[in-house]
């Protein structure tokens, strides 16, 4: 096994450590079509992957134009996903988590198919069209049998309206042990 593991599969990407699953990728949606590419070395762990997503219902559809009367063919708008996490193993006790992700649809964007960039700044130079969203978790073992763990996600957030009840800024956290 080489310094990089680069995959293709029809799979599930999991972050986090709650038991009933985590707040951004879980084992409760379905599967996906990814490449993925990881990598390790030493206590820090890379992992970036891009897939293609499955609508169902489709409720994102474009209509070809026909003549009054004829019916209208169409085309559900195929949504991607990118994403990258960060992973530091302090200890043997502490890993933290550090991750991003954007949905997006109708196109390939490159800008989204770079491991090393920040997707959250990319979605703005595209316009803010796009959904990022970025958290951080954590695990903390108190012995071999017992941990304690959280995580914190960060959605469509605008920092000038921090501290108001503005409708936009979605934050959501879990806790566990």
């Amino acid at each position: 096994q080489g310094p990089f593991i680069l995959s293709y599969a029809r799979d599930r990407s999991v972050w986090g450590y709650g038991k009933s699953g985590s707040l951004l990728l879980s084992h409760y949606g379905a599967p996906y079509d990814m490449v993925r590419l990881e990598t390790a070395f030493r206590n820090i762990r890379f992992v970036f992957f891009t897939a293609e997503l499955e609508q169902y219902p489709p409720i994102a559809q474009f209509y070809y134009t026909m003549p009054a009367g004829a019916a209208a063919d169409s085309v559900t708008v195929k949504k991607r996903l990118s994403g990258h996490r960060l992973e530091f193993t302090l200890g043997d006790r502490l890993t933290l988590g550090f991750h991003e992700t954007v949905v997006y649809g109708g196109r390939w964007d490159m800008a989204y198919l770079n491991p090393v960039m920040f997707l959250k700044g990319a979605e703005h130079s595209n316009g803010d069209h796009d959904n990022a969203a970025m958290g951080a978790d954590f695990r903390f073992f108190i012995n071999r049998a017992h941990s304690v763990y959280g995580e914190l996600l960060i959605d469509d957030i605008t920092t000038t309206k921090l501290g108001t009840d503005w409708y936009g800024n979605k934050l959501a956290y879990q806790a566990g042990t």
